[in-house]
């Protein structure tokens, strides 16, 4: 009879901490998995951001090339039109000349 009380003590004891140890596992599986997502979301964030410097570099490169074109084309312009300039001016010169004379 003794021995069936004590082992009845001890078995409500051994389950009390039984149950006490699931609890204390399940929250700390759901902060683990908690932790997780938090570092599977910035992991995301990370890769997102990475993607978005990615690909504004790629629009910087290609907005650099176009204006380098652009202001060989300006430049190209400006020397064509003081040319025309030039050569107007001396056609204009060259006819004044031959007139006066």
């Amino acid at each position: 009879m003794l021995y069936d009380k004590r082992n009845k003590e001890l078995l409500e004891k051994d389950t009390v901490t039984l149950k006490k140890l699931e609890k204390e596992t399940d929250d700390f599986i759901k902060e683990q998995i908690k932790l997780l997502k938090q570092a599977y979301e910035r992991y995301n964030s990370i890769s997102e951001l990475e993607n978005q410097s990615n690909e504004l570099e790629m629009k910087s490169t290609a907005f650099s090339r176009s204006v380098k074109k652009t202001s060989k084309k300006l430049k190209d312009k400006y020397y064509r039109t003081l040319f025309m300039i030039l050569f107007v001016v001396l056609v204009v010169f060259s006819i004044g000349y031959f007139t006066n004379k």
